[in-house]
């Protein structure tokens, strides 16, 4: 026999466990086993059994050295061993019972029949004979320690005479047999008034209010307190009187001895044997001058009671019912009763009679994959329920399946938008195939925010034996903070034995870094950065790009884009008019891996003026590019002007920049840069084909301070010559140049 068990943490690290097996609930039998036996979450552990049918076999596991906050419990079950039979359910001894539903029956354990639930009641008689030395108020009734024989709330019985009291045989309360009216003296005590009382005149007057007629009054099996006060006049009572009594357990022989004026206490049930009354009298003599006390317990007991079972199955076929439970008193009454439970927890009565061997296969595994078996038990005579035996459902098991964490558990960080992963495996631990592909369900839940993430996807079911490993991911766009990663397999889709050791918990597993960087917001004109101010073509190219250092959350969309331009008027501060992406002027392209999220607007024939132009930009996790929006001052002159704003730095130990600003819609046609000595000699030279562009507006030529060999100048004064021609425009400027290394 393989038994197998888990540890209730699908995370856990190996661990050992402690085994035992014994063929008794107290562990203490010759053939009990014990073993320490380690397991990574799943253990497992062979048993040689007993060449022995029928036997019942108890088992339990707990962890060997638990950690803080473990429990140091053992986790128990049972099993039975039939030679030959089908697999199932069963419950052969009354030790096996202790999980069922039990309503108004008690259990006690093997070798003990189930009883019926009982309640009891106190009763303390004191009373005494004709001749002793108190009054008969003296007389004490103490029903669960309150006094009934009482003058102030009632009036208290009368001397001489013979008084009993009925009990409830099911709840033991007390009750008068005979509801007399309040004043009338044949009930006494205080209120609610219990006690009929009877003077030797009242015992036998056959007109229904005599003795006779409140033993008839009192229900099968109740229980009756009598007591006498006084002299009731025992030697005066006539055959049919104490043939009547004979109904409560009283003797004829013990009636027929009693003295004149003795005291007596009986206890007495109706319906049971004559001469099984409990009688209560003084040893000593002369007994009229004698007190006794009685101090008993009345007992009620329920006249029926339930067992349901535990759930059974749930299974892929049902295939028989058997029980045992044999009739031992003609009173008895048994019924079994089968239900079936769907799959909502809901309960349907199959039959309310099963017979010794009942046939299940006709019931539907797939409108109730488990069942419950009930005993019910009527006894209202005896009140004891007819003794349980055992009973089993023999089926066809479905699959079980145990999840488990396949790693170190480390907390995972990444970035937000960056994808993660972790591995676990789903092993089936039973001999059965499960019936179809398993979900595996992975939840995500942001601590701070409890936003809850979550994505299915199916795995492959494991043969018997065997596990199916799998990796769960997700991206974490919208998941900063510290995350829960909860995985569950098979939410109740696929039938499986136990369902609560699919689910995976790991609190605070994943750590995702929030991209709080801001991105850059580069703009150009024609392909360059401008001034503030400067001149532009009337057709530019105005790209946008947005650089952002997160790979992961790539900018796809235009959201948090936006393009407006104030166009030359005649006011000052002109208003910004928004550049729409459905505009043709403007096309946008999403970032990638490789490229940067970009938006290119091309306007065309723009008049001459001022314009500003404004842009704001968000990543792809909304961080703006800048607190305040971009904004660049430009002008349009449709008219072809050159200005030369000289050469800078000057002096200069790494080079010259050649500053110059050209409009209009032309660019230049001839350029020449040359560079001389002080004594007149060339020593570098650019023409139009050494500049790699132009632009309308600022351009900057710049030259390292090499002669044409590449040998960097010596200290010392250089003059410049910078021709430039750009339509009609014909420019010459020289100047001199202070070189200092």
């Amino acid at each position: 026999m393989q038994l197998i068990w888990q540890s209730s943490d699908p995370l856990s690290a190996t661990r050992d466990f402690q085994l035992e097996v014994d063929t008794t609930l107290t562990f203490s039998s010759p053939f009990k086993i014990k073993r320490i036996v380690p397991g990574k979450v799943l253990a497992q552990s062979t048993v040689e059994l007993l060449n022995q049918d029928s036997t019942v076999y108890y088992w339990r596991t707990k962890f060997d050295k638990p950690v803080a906050g473990e429990s140091e419990d053992w986790s128990m079950s049972s099993f039975s061993y039939i030679k030959d039979s089908e697999e199932g359910w069963a419950q052969l001894r009354k030790d096996q019972t202790k999980e069922n539903f039990f309503s108004g029956l008690i259990s006690e354990g093997d070798g003990k029949p189930f009883r019926f639930e009982g309640a009891s009641t106190s009763v303390e008689i004191k009373t005494f004979g004709i001749n002793y030395p108190l009054p008969a108020t003296d007389v004490s009734v103490k029903i669960n320690g309150s006094e009934y024989n009482l003058a102030t709330q009632g009036q208290p019985c009368r001397n001489n005479t013979i008084n009993l009291i009925a009990f409830n045989k099911t709840t033991a309360v007390p009750y008068a047999g005979i509801p007399f009216n309040f004043q009338d003296p044949r009930t006494c005590g205080r209120e609610p008034q219990l006690i009929n009382s009877f003077t030797a005149a009242e015992i036998e007057t056959g007109l229904d209010d005599d003795l006779a007629a409140f033993i008839n009054a009192v229900g099968v099996s109740d229980s009756v307190v009598i007591f006498s006060i006084g002299n009731p006049g025992y030697l005066s009572w006539s055959s049919a009187v104490k043939t009547k009594l004979g109904e409560l357990g009283v003797g004829l022989t013990e009636l027929n001895s009693f003295e004149s004026g003795e005291p007596v206490i009986i206890f007495g049930k109706k319906g049971a044997p004559a001469g099984s009354a409990s009688i209560f009298r003084s040893p000593l003599s002369p007994a009229s001058e004698q007190l006794i006390f009685v101090a008993n317990e009345i007992t009620g007991r329920k006249t029926q009671g339930t067992m349901k079972s535990v759930l059974i199955g749930p299974a892929n076929q049902w295939y028989s019912f058997k029980r045992s439970t044999p009739l031992s008193e003609v009173s008895d009454q048994i019924a079994f009763l089968i239900y079936g439970i769907d799959n909502h927890g809901d309960e349907t009565l199959i039959t309310n009679n099963a017979e010794n061997v009942f046939d299940l296969e006709s019931i539907s595994t797939d409108q109730f994959s488990y069942l419950k078996v009930a005993y019910e038990a009527k006894d209202e005579i005896n009140l004891t329920p007819a003794d349980w035996r055992n009973w089993m459902v023999l089926y066809e098991p479905v699959a079980e399946g145990v999840l488990f964490y396949d790693g170190t558990y480390q907390t995972q960080n990444v970035q937000e938008g960056q994808s993660w992963s972790t591995r676990f495996g789903f092993t089936n631990v039973s001999g059965k195939d499960f019936n179809s592909p398993l979900m595996v369900e992975l939840e995500l839940v942001t601590q701070e925010t409890q936003q809850r993430l979550q994505k299915d996807s199916l795995i492959a079911a494991p043969l018997p034996g065997q596990t199916t490993f799998f990796n769960v991911y997700s991206n974490t766009v919208g998941k900063a903070g510290i995350n829960d990663v909860n995985v569950y397999v098979n939410r109740k889709e696929v039938p499986e034995l136990y369902y609560d050791n699919n689910f995976a918990n790991m609190p605070d597993y994943l750590i995702v870094q929030p991209d709080n960087t801001n991105p850059i917001l580069e703009v150009t004109f024609d392909g360059r950065e401008i001034r503030n101010g400067d001149f532009i073509s009337a057709r530019p190219l105005i790209q946008m790009t947005l650089k952002d250092e997160n790979s992961f959350m790539l900018k796809a969309d235009t959201l948090g884009v936006k393009v407006l331009l104030s166009y030359p008027c005649n006011v000052n501060n002109c208003p910004f008019k928004p550049i729409y992406f459905s505009d043709s002027s403007i096309k946008w392209y999403p970032a990638s891996l490789t490229s940067d999220f970009r938006v290119d607007f091309n306007p065309t024939d723009l008049i001459d003026g001022e314009y500003v132009l404004s842009v704001e930009a968000t990543d792809g996790s909304g961080n703006p590019s800048g607190t305040d929006p971009y904004e660049i001052l430009f002008n349009v002159k449709s008219e072809t002007s050159l200005s030369f704003n000289g050469v800078y730095p000057n002096p200069s130990s790494s080079g010259f920049f050649f500053n110059f600003k050209l409009s209009g819609n032309t660019l230049p046609e001839e350029f020449l840069l040359e560079v001389f000595s002080s004594t007149g000699q060339l020593i570098s030279r650019f023409d139009i084909d050494n500049v790699q562009k132009f632009y309308i507006g600022t351009n900057e030529i710049f030259w390292n301070g090499e002669d044409a060999t590449g040998k960097t100048l010596t200290n010392g004064i250089y003059f410049y010559r910078l021709h430039i021609k750009s339509g009609e425009i014909d420019s010459i400027n020289t100047g001199k140049l202070v070189w200092l290394r």
